[in-house]
């Protein structure tokens, strides 16, 4: 017994050493990550060097890119933001083919999916030749900090960190999804679904865009815009046969909602019996596809049933919705009513 005890208790004291290690190497690293933040140490950049460089040409990309750099790293992000939206206001659009204002501005003035600009970064991210810097093992441990710390406040990422297409694709295709979403996608009024309004300009402007380029999550904001045009057009049909077509691809970023929320539109619209059919049929696809994440769709099941003439089953699926309403309600329902209000 002794020698267990003995045993037991050498190696929590080896273990204590262990993480007492750990915690001090952390330590050391955080306060290399802090200096580097707020402008410690020989890796500070000299913010009024770099201004005054900037008001002597404000049309110089290199000295912008530097300056912008600068404020990045010391979290100046509404300083960056005005002086790359002012340098692009003295340049034409088609400086964006350098690669340098190319880097600079695309977390800046990409935001505005129907900006001259956007449209010209998509055109251009397809056309510009992107080489991937070679990671240099040797560099230590402070370079490397300082590496991911700009990857991650400054508004200019590290190229040795970064494959910088990717990058810029995904602030273009992450902005144009946001846009597709606001114009697409149904709204939770409180009570049901209903889709936005339609602005015909605006949407046809997204679908030339994603024409335009190869963006990630292309084929979803496609498939989202060509349901709600659907919708427009009162081709309800064509709206279950676009859901049936993804569910077969399993778009796997497609969110499943998605569908749940579109068929809560159509079970308001009035749709005819071989529109609920074909309803019916997708969302039993979807249930036995996933039992695990099927609970959200009992509810609108049981409507389509009972707007088929189906009461049996209709109210079958109503009170499975209920009941797992209800379980929900139980176990997260503190959650739920903060969201609800």
């Amino acid at each position: 017994m002794g020698e267990s005890t003995s045993a037991f208790s050498y190696a929590n004291g080896y273990v204590i050493v262990i993480l007492g290690n750990v915690l001090q190497e952390m330590r050391k690293g955080m306060f290399i990550l802090f200096s580097l933040l707020y402008g410690v140490g020989v890796f500070a950049q000299n913010t009024d060097e770099l201004r005054d460089a900037y008001e002597k040409d404000k049309r110089d990309v290199k000295a912008v890119t530097e300056y912008v750099r600068a404020l990045g790293e010391t979290q100046k992000r509404a300083q960056a933001d005005s002086v790359v939206r002012e340098y692009m206001a003295r340049c034409p659009v088609v400086q964006l083919e350098d690669k340098d204002t190319y880097l600079l501005i695309n977390k800046f003035v990409f935001e505005d999916v129907y900006s001259n600009a956007f449209e010209y970064g998509i055109f251009m991210q397809r056309k510009m030749h992107w080489d991937r810097e070679a990671k240099n093992d040797e560099v230590g441990e402070k370079a490397r900090l300082l590496s991911l710390l700009r990857g991650m406040q400054g508004s200019i990422s590290n190229a040795d960190e970064i494959d910088k297409r990717y990058e810029v694709l995904s602030v273009l295709s992450g902005n144009l999804r946001k846009e597709v979403d606001k114009r697409c996608l149904p709204a939770y009024t409180g009570d049901k679904y209903v889709m936005p309004g339609y602005d015909s300009l605006k949407i046809a402007h997204l679908k030339y865009l994603l024409q335009k380029g190869d963006l990630l999550g292309q084929e979803i904001m496609q498939l989202k815009i060509g349901v709600y045009e659907d919708y427009v057009a009162g081709n309800y049909a064509g709206m279950v046969e676009k859901l049936n077509l993804a569910c077969g691809m399993n778009f796997k970023k497609l969110d499943e909602n998605y569908t749940v929320q579109i068929l809560s539109v159509l079970a308001d619209t009035g749709v005819n019996r071989e529109v609920l059919k074909s309803g019916i049929d997708l969302l039993n696809r979807l249930i036995e596809k996933k039992k695990e994440s099927a609970d959200n769709y009992y509810n609108v099941l049981g409507r389509y049933y009972l707007l088929y003439g189906d009461e049996e089953r209709g109210n079958r699926y109503k009170l499975e919705g209920e009941r797992v309403e209800a379980q929900k309600r139980a176990r997260f329902g503190d959650l739920m009513n903060a969201f609800e209000k």
